[in-house]
């Protein structure tokens, strides 16, 4: 137990924590996973007292490496983590409303660089359509590059600023034709 109120318990060496052990913090705060030299390295669960819950790695104390970020709200993030930030590949899935909407985003999985998503992604909805392009860093991709249809339809190609297929492009029929 240290002075603040924070309670360890699990495996030590040499007086430090080292080993599987569980952390519970003065905030309420848990950490249950692997330490080395007194720190969280290696594999672990960090719970926070607001509900969110990362499953993962850890190292130096940070998430880094693969790992799951599930969010109170019910929206989580699979993916690469660097520095404690979303860095890398993942996809983020927004949390599912009792009614969702047919142009509701079900996840967006791309390239993310200090939490933000940059570059390529492709958004896809709750509708069963989806986007593919470039990150606006906004609400949507800017420059659409290929989009899916629900009954199986889709479009590669150019578009212009509001959306619209233009330009060179290919149109897939659900049938197979072009």
């Amino acid at each position: 137990v240290w002075d603040n109120g924070s309670v360890y318990t699990g495996a030590w060496e040499h007086g430090v924590r080292h080993g599987q052990g569980r952390m519970t913090f003065d905030n309420g705060d848990v950490y249950d996973g692997q330490w080395q030299d007194g720190i969280r390295q290696g594999k672990g669960t960090y719970i926070w007292a607001n509900g969110n819950r990362y499953v993962g790695d850890f190292v130096e104390n940070s998430r880094q490496g693969q790992g799951t970020m599930y969010y109170a709200d019910g929206s989580q993030y699979q993916g690469q983590y660097s520095c404690g930030n979303l860095n890398g590949n993942g996809v983020f899935f927004y949390a599912e409303s009792d009614s969702p909407r047919p142009n509701d985003r079900k996840y967006i999985e791309g390239f993310y660089k200090n939490g933000e998503i940059v570059g390529n992604c492709t958004i896809v909805y709750f509708d069963g359509s989806s986007l593919t392009g470039l990150y606006d860093g906004k609400d949507g991709i800017s420059h659409v590059t290929a989009c899916e249809f629900p009954d199986g339809e889709s479009y590669e190609g150019e578009f212009d600023e509001d959306g619209y297929f233009d330009g060179y492009g290919t149109y897939y029929y659900s049938d197979g034709d072009r």
